[in-house]
């Protein structure tokens, strides 16, 4: 019987086999919907089925239009029924089946299925309590849970066994491993080439070496261009850094950290028993030092296919020369993956190269785990689609590993991995192809980012979705041109634009396409009804060329500019990846006057600089935009930034003449005097900049009126009086910063209407009263700084809600209360600062929830009782500050479990008992607060370990440092100190745990010898196990053990002849030498590495085989050249299974091998290392 293998299918979703080619899904599915028949094994004929949570699927009437992705139908009664379980998205289940052709047969589900739909909501009710409530209303023909299908047989994943592949969850998010099971870029021999042109690689390092891209046409180090090229024993890739055309190790020692780490990223060596699991499954890595268009056109000149590009430079006009060398690139082959960068801005505005180029596919970052937009990702329509950018786990320099790599550096890898598997399925695809597959796969953010609906490109990257056949047309701008009523080239009132635009089709054929024009916002003053074309059929490859037209309305304001977007239709899917800009109603006198009144006013003649700057006559535009600092847009002064240009004097009111000005920045100057009012009239404004000068007087309300402004800074200046209330009117504001001025009065609570703010700093004012509840209401908010004010009351526990927060300073104000634990909930928060208050109470357990924390301060209060063990929960944490409190108790043994840790502050405290030894474990700590305290003891001889220690200082504690030289060697070297000297007995040195097999005699153990006065008595207790016993005289333990015994802990004590004490602690267990047989088959492939290792003629590679299994193995040298390869080995399946080689001809070094198996269920490859001496 033939079988449907899945039930509720999405859109780009399809189903194979783990091995076998992939199958298209539409007639597939039509199939098992027409038929009805589901092949279901008796075993589970009776199970109940399961249901997706909050989502149900509707089919409505036809004549019921839904806008894709919406909340609402138009239907009156669903949607009153549907706001109650709060639906957020509706979207349609088949949206490629309006690219079908009805027949007689199938034109009535056919008809049907194209209105059917996914209804998502947020409530947790039942799927089934849904669906029955939605299938009543009226225009809905019915409405069901959605069921999750099984297979109808077991199906193995062979998933990677890298050791850090666990923590990398953001591959799962990306669907990676489902894509992996389609294909690996391993698939393709030879395989695909990505390059990575950053600061150089460390392409030697364990996880990266075996996918090294290895010129086959170039000798090493003969100094020889062998192949021609222009480049120098290029074996693996270039070195653009150096300046040295004879030197092309692309590892630069001084510089490639980054690369390493984007290198790691993409193709870090996947299924090898370490290290990470890269994105593209062992594809080549081609290594580049040098971040320029130089390097990437080596690249594609040299035959990669995907050109990774982690940086990216701002530039407010285009470049011919950019152009020109990423077209070249595509052109030549390669797609260009590109960074949109992390300055948190809208590409659509500010233009970062390569990035915004149109040919290139643009990487955004969101989180680790979720599907938010990461803070400081640029963002936009230009940015083509979202990766995972925040605690990337991958490669760094010297065979190691960073787990917390955050950027869109980090982004663009993941996709360019993603885009090497789409090249190894369709080896034939084009870079333009390519592209647009994996962004026409991606999966909308618009629901998960209310703040930047719109504004998210296509969206999230769908590694599975994107290896399947495209069923969406991908229309794109190639070349267009535009002209006006009288043909000036100056667009004014009341005239008409057309616009002669070529559009070329990458994907599926368009079958009803139509191309318009929509803003980026609503221009009242644009007409755009005339604006759309209908081109009807445009099969893949093809292009055309459409009329557009928009007409300027005879009141259009003065200096602005304008953005639009070509709209792609073809039936429901809808397309708008492109930008086109103009310049309406240029008023360059005006300008001129403003600047000019600037220039004047702030001494321009002593400005750091003012090339260009001449005020004696109006320029041209294009003169306009050579004087520094300002930028013109299409006829339009657009930005102007003179930060730290010496401006000194007061700011004009003219400025609020520069009606098209989108961003100004006067920061970091000597600017006096009161903000003018009239900036309030810079409508457009969406960044204004006035920090760190020596303005005065209350900030103006008027600024109140800037309703497109996103960022505002007035920091580090003189301002007084209160904080407008009327700022809360400005609804785009991402970012307001009034910290370190003169404010006073208390926070406007108004300020909870800002619903897109992200940060909020308030600090180094004289604010008072409580924090305001209501700013609880700001959940986008990613930090919040009132630190360093007079805040009175209690920490509001609701701070709780505020999901997305990261940063809450709330230290030097005037706090009482306790913590409140609910604080234990902001999972998300990195860094809190509580201290410098007067809170009372003990440390809430809960705080160690706070898994992502790197900074904790809690000093300068009133806390009481003991430092709480579960902070060693926080795995992230850099800096504790818990001085100045009154807490009691010892330090808990667990904080050195602390691996971050680079400062530990604990002075000025109650705290007794000796320091835990484990505080040797803390290998990154720089500094130890212990002074003022009542400790006992001697520091521990494990903070010798510390040898990263700068600060130490334990005077007034209770301690002592050991006054042995080794000890008093290693604390000379810290640079800050402060502590006595021990007098009396001591141990220099430690003892290790000790374990012996039973009924064999033991080895006999020297415990150390103490110092201090003669003679001395030394103690070990308790008793030992039965059959060994300890010698005082000589300090041993020997003898024959005879009974099995656990790990126990003994006290091994010196007493000298003054009665002074110290002690050593260890622990001592016998255990039985019989070991157990392996009874059963492994249950998966283990490589244990070779043996002997090093070795000079033969070694052994063993493993454990779950199966039969032929073997092969590869042998590679450091260069990456294939040395050796074994013929096939049959093996059978079991524990320690053994291939031998022979390498007595090879030269002596060091050498990586890779072990293939092919098994029953498919291959796998795992890699090692060995040392071969002659």
């Amino acid at each position: 019987m033939k079988r449907c293998l899945a039930g509720q299918i999405r859109p780009h979703e399809y189903t194979t086999s783990s091995m076998g080619p992939a199958r298209t899904p539409v007639l597939l599915f039509l199939a098992c919907v027409l038929i009805g028949i589901w092949a279901v094994s008796p075993s589970r004929a009776q199970e109940l089925p399961v249901y997706e949570s909050q989502v149900v699927v509707v089919q409505v009437e036809p004549g019921v239009a839904i806008v894709e992705g919406a909340a609402k139908t138009g239907l009156e009664v669903f949607d009153r029924t549907a706001a109650g379980y709060g639906v957020h998205t509706i979207e349609r289940v088949f949206p490629f089946l309006d690219h079908v052709q009805p027949t007689p047969k199938t034109q009535q589900n056919l008809v049907a299925l194209r209105h059917t739909y996914y209804v998502r909501y947020s409530a947790g009710d039942d799927p089934e309590r849904v669906a029955k409530a939605l299938a009543s209303v009226p225009g809905v023909i019915y409405a069901e849970p959605v069921i999750i299908n099984r297979l109808l047989e077991s199906q193995i994943r062979i998933e990677p066994d890298d050791s850090l592949f666990s923590d990398q969850t953001y591959l799962r998010h990306m669907r990676l491993p489902e894509a992996w099971d389609i294909v690996k870029g391993e698939d393709m021999s030879p395989p695909v080439v990505i390059a990575i042109v950053d600061d150089g690689s460390d392409w030697r390092h364990e996880d990266l070496l075996a996918n090294v891209w290895t010129n086959a046409n170039e000798i090493p180090d003969n100094g020889i261009d062998d192949d021609n090229n222009g480049f120098i024993d290029d074996v693996h890739g270039v070195n653009l850094c150096n300046r040295d055309d004879t030197n092309n190790d692309p590892f630069e020692p001084r510089l490639s950290g980054h690369g390493t780490s984007v290198a790691g990223t993409a193709g870090g060596v996947t299924n090898n028993g370490i290290g990470v699991a890269g994105a593209a499954w062992n594809a080549q890595l081609m290594h580049t030092c040098g971040l320029s268009y130089r390097g990437v056109l080596y690249a594609a000149a040299n035959g990669a296919d995907i050109v990774n590009t982690s940086w990216s430079g701002e530039s407010p006009q285009a470049s011919t020369f950019v152009a020109q060398s990423l077209d070249l690139a595509t052109d030549m082959g390669a797609l260009v993956v590109a960074s949109a960068g992390n300055a948190n801005l809208n590409s659509d505005l500010y233009r970062f190269y390569p990035s915004n180029y149109p040919r290139v596919l643009s990487v955004g970052a969101t989180a680790k785990d979720s599907r938010n937009r990461a803070s400081f990702t640029n963002y936009g329509k230009t940015v083509n689609v979202f990766a995972p950018g925040v605690g990337i786990i991958t490669t760094a320099v010297d065979d190691k590993y960073t787990l917390s790599a955050s950027g869109t550096s980090f982004s663009a890898p993941l996709v360019s991995g993603v885009a090497a598997l789409v090249k190894t399925r369709y080896p034939d695809i084009s870079p333009d192809a390519l592209r647009e597959q994996i962004r026409l796969a991606s999966e909308r953010l618009d629901a998960e980012n209310p703040g930047q609906a719109g504004r998210l490109g296509r969206g999230y990257v769908n590694a599975e979705a994107s290896l399947k056949t495209p069923v969406f047309p991908a229309v794109r701008l190639t070349q267009w041109t535009w002209d006006d009523t009288d043909g000036d080239r100056m667009i004014m009132s009341g005239e008409e634009v057309t616009i002669k635009a070529v559009f070329v089709n990458h994907l599926a054929d368009a079958q009803e396409l139509s191309i318009g024009l929509t803003g980026a916002e609503s221009y009242p003053y644009i007409d755009l009804s005339n604006a759309e074309q209908m081109v009807g059929r445009l099969t893949r490859g093809d292009s055309t060329e459409v009329t557009l037209r928009f007409v300027v309305a005879n009141d259009a304001p003065s200096s602005r500019v304008i953005r639009l977007y070509p709209q792609i239709r073809d039936g429901a899917f809808v397309d708008e990846p492109d930008q086109l800009s103009f310049g309406i109603n240029s008023r360059i006198e005006l300008d001129h006057a403003a600047l000019s009144a600037l220039f004047t006013s702030t001494g321009g003649a002593s400005w750091r600089s003012n090339s260009y700057w001449d005020i004696t006559t109006v320029p041209t535009p294009s003169e306009l935009a050579r004087w520094h600092g300002v930028v013109v847009s299409h006829g339009i002064l657009s930005r102007l930034d003179l930060c730290r240009n010496r401006l000194m004097g007061t700011l004009p009111s003219e400025l609020g003449d520069l009606q098209g000005l989108e961003d100004l920045r006067l920061c970091e100057n000597s600017i006096t005097g009161e903000i003018p009012p009239e900036l309030g009239k810079l409508t457009q404004l969406q960044w204004l900049d006035l920090n760190r000068n020596s303005l005065t007087g209350e900030i103006p309300r008027e600024l109140a009126n800037l309703s497109q402004v996103q960022y505002l800074s007035l920091r580090d200046n003189a301002l007084s009086g209160e904080i407008p209330r009327e700022l809360a009117n400005l609804s785009r504001l991402q970012y307001l910063s009034l910290r370190d001025n003169a404010l006073s009065g208390e926070i406007p609570r108004e300020l909870a209407n800002l619903s897109q703010l992200q940060y909020l700093s308030l600090q180094g004012n004289d604010l008072s009263g409580e924090i305001p509840r209501e700013l609880v209401n700001l959940q986008l908010l990613l930090r919040l700084e009132l630190n360093h004010n007079s805040l009175t009351g209690k920490i509001p526990h609701e701070l709780e809600n505020l999901l997305q927060l990261q940063w809450l300073w709330l230290g030097g104000n005037r706090f009482t209360g306790e913590i409140p634990s609910e604080l234990g909930n902001m999972i998300q928060l990195q860094w809190l600062d509580l201290g410098v208050n007067s809170l009372y109470g003990e440390i809430p357990n809960e705080l160690g929830n706070m898994s992502q924390l790197q900074n904790l301060r809690l000093s300068g209060n009133l806390l009481t009782g003991e430092i709480p063990g579960e902070l060693a929960n926080l795995t992230q944490l850099k800096w504790l500050h818990l001085s100045g409190n009154s807490l009691t108790g010892e330090i808990p043994d667990e904080l050195g479990d602390l691996s971050q840790l680079k400062g530990l502050y604990l002075s000025d405290n109650l705290l007794t008992g000796k320091i835990p030894s484990e505080l040797g474990n803390l290998s990154q700590l720089t500094a130890l607060h212990l002074h003022d305290n009542a400790f006992t003891g001697r520091l521990p001889r494990s903070l010798m370990q510390l040898t990263n220690l700068r600060v130490l200082h334990f005077i007034r504690s209770g301690l002592c440092a050991p006054g042995d030289d080794a000890f008093q060697m290693w604390l000379n070297n810290i640079r800050h100190k402060s502590g006595p000297t021990c007098s009396g007995v001591h141990f220099a040195d430690s003892v290790a745990d000790q374990s012996f097999p039973r009924a064999q005699p033991i080895v006999t153990v020297v415990l150390p010898e103490a110092i201090g006065a003669s003679p001395i008595n030394y103690t070990l207790t308790p008793a030992l196990p039965t059959g060994l016993a300890f010698d005082q005289a000589n300090r041993t333990i020997s003898g024959l053990p005879t009974v099995v015994t656990p790990a126990t802990p003994y006290r091994y004590k010196a007493t000298d002849a003054h009665g002074s004490t110290d002690s050593l602690s260890f622990s001592i267990e016998v255990y039985s030498p019989v070991s157990a047989e392996h009874e059963s088959l492994p249950e998966e492939f283990v490589l244990h590495g070779n043996f002997p290792n090093p070795f000079r003629h033969t070694t052994q590679l063993l493993m454990d085989l779950p199966w039969p299994a032929r073997v092969t193995v590869e042998v590679i040298d450091v260069i990456g050249r294939r040395v050796l390869t074994t013929p096939s080995t049959d093996l059978n399946a079991g524990w320690q299974r053994s291939v031998d080689l022979t390498m007595a001809a090879l030269p002596s070094g060091l050498y990586l091998y890779r072990v293939h198996a092919s098994l029953p269920r498919g291959r796998v490859v795992h890699a090692g290392r060995f040392v071969h001496v002659r």
